[in-house]
């Protein structure tokens, strides 16, 4: 379990009992303000305890969301613009307006850590709105995958988030062509 300083001093009651717990190996310090219960910790475990806002998108999302069997080398996470900046050498960050940031979030288990992550109709639109971002083969691998899947998207969820694009009708043409 991750646990930031404030957590650690609600359960601990006092610096000294830390110290104590870190030097008995019942806690270990993963950075600072960052302390785990396990030796062993998941890189997700701590962007979610730093970062609670973030949301797992791009290359991330697609595996997540099993649309991918491409392994990403960073993780990659969307937040707002105006939010505190992401400065972990494995991540890679989007920022987004403020207005589409957080549309379509769902929570999914990851490595059995439950993970804030776009929703499979939020991630298509990324998917043909940023299409000259990912390869061809990659972009082509995904489409593929969604065409699999296509019964199951739901199609008034699509249409909502798509409102809130600019471009949306431009989008919905192109997702109806290349997907449904």
């Amino acid at each position: 379990m991750i646990l930031n300083y404030d957590e650690l001093l609600d359960q601990l009651h006092t610096d000294y009992n830390i110290k104590k717990a870190l030097t008995n190996g019942t806690l270990y310090k993963v950075e600072r303000g960052i302390y785990s219960t396990k030796s062993n910790y998941s890189n997700v475990e701590i962007l979610k305890k730093k970062y609670p806002e973030a949301v797992f998108s791009s290359y991330s999302a697609f595996q997540i969301l099993g649309l991918s069997n491409f392994v990403p080398r960073n993780y990659y996470l969307t937040i707002e613009r105006n939010s505190t900046r992401i400065k972990e050498n494995f991540v890679e960050c989007n920022y987004a307006f403020k207005n589409v940031a957080y549309l379509g979030i769902t929570i999914m288990k990851y490595n059995g850590i439950e993970v804030r992550v776009y929703s499979k109709e939020r991630m298509l639109i990324e998917l043909v709105r940023n299409k000259n971002k990912y390869s061809l083969n990659y972009y082509c691998e995904v489409i593929k995958r969604y065409r699999l899947i296509s019964s199951t998207l739901d199609l008034g969820m699509l249409r909502k988030l798509l409102e809130k694009f600019r471009y949306g009708k431009v989008l919905y043409n192109r997702i109806l062509v290349e997907v449904l």
